[in-house]
């Protein structure tokens, strides 16, 4: 009971948070910690593994850059380079510093959302010559920074839980902000929203309890 009424007493205290700021990419290195959109044009889309890397400048080991954890979606397109590729877009969740690198890890497609598609090449007019087509110089780039993959060890079911409560308190989050979007609309009806909020405090207190058990 006391648990609950803290987290009731939480919801209530947040319940008029703002959305989170919009920060151009270049800037995302100053807000590591904190939840912030991120907007930038994305100069390189490309799958590693079971992610997919969004690049914002592909030749800067250091540059931030967005990991889309692709086991986590429920769908997505085989080739994100043809829907991320030049596009610009909003990424969403919390920045984190990789091996001195700043980066966002997205777990779920509302996090990433396409403000401006990328522009398709466009066809030569009527009696127009077509250009002929210019090799493109090789680039290399620096293989991606991702995590490695820990041994099996008795550490790996609390990382497992420890991943569990983030993805619970994003969600919670995530239904936090919709609450108070609504209750700032005064629109009489939030129930819907209370009751998803109520529904993912509850999952928040669940894997809560297994960190506590597993990370003993």
């Amino acid at each position: 009971m006391k648990r609950a009424l803290a987290l009731f007493t939480l919801a209530a205290a947040l319940a008029h948070a703002a959305a989170p700021p919009v920060v151009p990419w270049r800037e995302a290195a100053s807000h590591v910690g904190e939840v912030v959109t991120v907007e930038g044009d994305v100069a390189m889309a490309r799958t590693v593994a079971d992610t997919w890397v969004l690049e914002f400048a592909p030749g800067d080991p250091r540059a931030f850059r967005v990991v889309v954890l692709l086991a986590l979606l429920e769908t997505s397109p085989r080739q994100p380079e043809r829907l991320y590729q030049g596009a610009r877009v909003h990424a969403t969740g919390r920045i984190q510093r990789f091996q001195g690198r700043a980066e966002m890890v997205l777990r779920g497609a509302a996090q990433l959302e396409v403000v401006t598609p990328g522009m398709p090449a466009t066809a030569a007019g009527p009696g127009a010559a077509a250009a002929p087509a210019q090799p493109a110089a090789p680039v290399t780039l620096p293989p991606p920074t991702l995590p490695p993959k820990p041994a099996p060890s008795a550490a790996a079911p609390c990382e497992r839980a420890r991943e569990r409560w983030r993805a619970a308190a994003s969600e919670a989050s995530e239904r936090l902000g919709a609450l108070g979007r609504c209750l700032d609309a005064v629109r009489y009806h939030c129930r819907a929203e209370s009751a998803a909020l109520s529904s993912a405090l509850g999952a928040l207190d669940a894997t809560e309890r297994e960190v506590d058990t597993a990370c003993r």
